[in-house]
């Protein structure tokens, strides 16, 4: 080995079981990119190094610097080394994509025919992906001195016959996920290629829709799952648990766990689907699930509720609507929370006089009903809400008074006392007033911005009894965006022929007067 090569190995710590690897091998040189903080290493040697020699070589690298810098280790050898040209491909996917999602479509896929190398794909879809990541591949293989012709070999022979199978319900769970997109031939990638190559790469991909609508196990009336956690579609098999937050771009065959902490279910009849909101408490996501029927709709919505904790299976997808990636659900199972109980075993209890709810704007997340919830469970004797700016809870918290005292409080902002916040008051008693209650409907979601009223709806209440009632369309002078019809079943022809803004808001003014 190289004197200077082995005293590096040395300072690393590298594991001296790889150290034979590095006999016949010599840095050539080091190259440092200061704007990059990269270091391109080259290495020189008889045969290819094995791909967990170089892989070791990195991590204690990165351990002896803290991870300051990123490592790229080029290799020059003098033979190739051909019988490890399949343990390459498989790492060399999962360097490609952190949470190995290339690895789960293509690992088992690559084959020797002659001299040439073919990555076997069974549909156009699958051709499209595979022809987005070629670069990058061949690109790994060179660093790591691989001199071979990489080529796609379109297996349609066995598609075609796998797909029979699929007809005949002789297909094992395997064969489905390779074939999970079959009729799919739109091609959904659009990724520019980019052939850097380090340790920490993490690119953008797109992956193939994958069973688009429906439990495909239903779909094609293969036999029932008889998990009795399994809510939706089949037990779910796959150990490699993606975390929400590192879900940022489009990707097939992927499975979290979380809880349900929502549920939306569609405005206009004849929709079969359903959208949860689910967490992992890294982040959130929306979870898709497309049925066939109004009874399945049905059986699904009593199957499902908020504070479940799920394992879901499925492909992620940027939907339009929601303008963020959406996981459709393949597969759901049920299991058990994941959220460790903490409790308070402290003798004496302590009294939190500083609480913020999601009525804090800006400033607090929590429901009180939570709180105060969680304050019950620590065996807390009391607890203070002290909104910023805001006493909107103590109607809910008043609720709960049977359950632990409340100390009902205000974070107020000091001001110039000399300025009047308080307009038109009056001493009439606040129980036996009459009050409005009135929302309106809006062409948008920004209420500072160019948005304008397209509906006002409103109430005159006293003592809990509905006195009047106020509702009037407005035009806005221009056509309203779909999301807009979709949330108000509002629509353009509705608004025809009615008055403007203006005029509607004088005589809204004039129908509350001074209540």
């Amino acid at each position: 080995m190289n004197k200077k090569l082995q005293v590096l190995l040395d300072k690393i710590s590298f594991n001296k079981e790889y150290y034979d690897d590095f006999k016949s091998s010599k840095i050539d040189k080091i190259v440092v990119k200061e704007d990059s903080n990269t270091f391109d290493i080259y290495i020189s040697c008889d045969t290819n190094l094995r791909y967990v020699v170089i892989d070791s070589f990195v991590n204690s690298l990165n351990s002896y610097v803290k991870n300051k810098y990123i490592y790229n280790v080029f290799i020059k050898p003098n033979v190739m080394n051909k019988n490890i040209i399949e343990d390459y491909y498989v790492n060399i996917l999962k360097l490609l994509n952190h949470n190995n999602l290339y690895y789960n479509m293509f690992y088992n896929r690559l084959v020797n025919i002659d001299e040439d190398y073919f990555i076997t794909v069974y549909n156009k879809n699958e051709e499209s992906i595979v022809k987005s990541i070629m670069d990058k591949i061949s690109f790994f293989y060179k660093q790591f001195g691989f001199d071979i012709n990489l080529k796609i070999n379109f297996d349609k022979q066995t598609a075609l016959k796998i797909k029979e199978e699929i007809k005949n319900d002789t297909v094992d769970d395997e064969m489905l996920l390779k074939l999970s997109s079959f009729d799919n031939n739109k091609d959904t990638t659009k990724e520019k290629t980019n052939t850097g190559s380090n340790y920490n790469h993490n690119n953008n991909n797109n992956y193939n829709d994958g069973v688009k609508k429906g439990d495909y196990y239903r779909k094609n009336n293969l036999p029932k799952d008889d998990n009795p956690n399994v809510l939706f579609g089949r037990t779910i098999k796959d150990d490699n648990i993606v975390k929400i937050k590192d879900i940022t771009y489009e990707a097939d065959n992927v499975t979290v766990c979380g809880y349900v902490f929502g549920i939306t279910l569609p405005t206009k009849p004849g929709i079969y689907s359903m959208s949860l909101k689910f967490s992992d408490t890294t982040s959130s996501i929306y979870v898709r699930l497309y049925l066939h029927s109004e009874e399945e709709y049905n059986e699904y919505i009593s199957k499902i509720r908020t504070g479940m904790w799920l394992k879901i299976n499925g492909y992620v997808k940027n939907n339009t609507f929601y303008n963020d990636f959406v996981l459709n659900a393949r597969n759901i199972e049920k299991i058990d929370s994941l959220e460790e109980e903490v409790n308070d075993l402290e003798e004496e209890k302590r009294v939190e006089l500083h609480t913020h709810t999601m009525m804090s704007q800006m400033d607090g997340v929590v429901d009180v009903k939570d709180l105060i919830k969680q304050a019950v469970f620590y065996g807390h004797k009391a607890i203070a809400i002290t909104d910023h700016n805001a006493i909107q809870t103590f109607p809910e918290c008043y609720k709960h008074k049977d359950e632990i005292k409340i100390l009902y409080g205000v974070e107020l902002s000091m001001i110039d006392d000399d300025l009047d916040l308080v307009l038109r008051y009056d001493n009439s008693d606040l129980l036996s007033n009459t009050y409005v209650v009135f929302d309106f409907e809006t062409t948008g979601f920004n209420a500072g911005g160019a948005d304008s009223i397209i509906e006002i709806g409103a109430v005159k209440i006293r003592n809990g009894e509905i006195l009047e009632k106020y509702d009037e369309l407005i035009n806005p002078g221009r056509k309203l965006p779909q999301k807009i019809v979709d949330v108000t079943n509002i629509t353009d022809e509705m608004l025809e022929g009615k008055d403007n803004e203006e005029n509607a808001i004088k005589r809204f003014i004039e129908w509350f007067g001074d209540l």
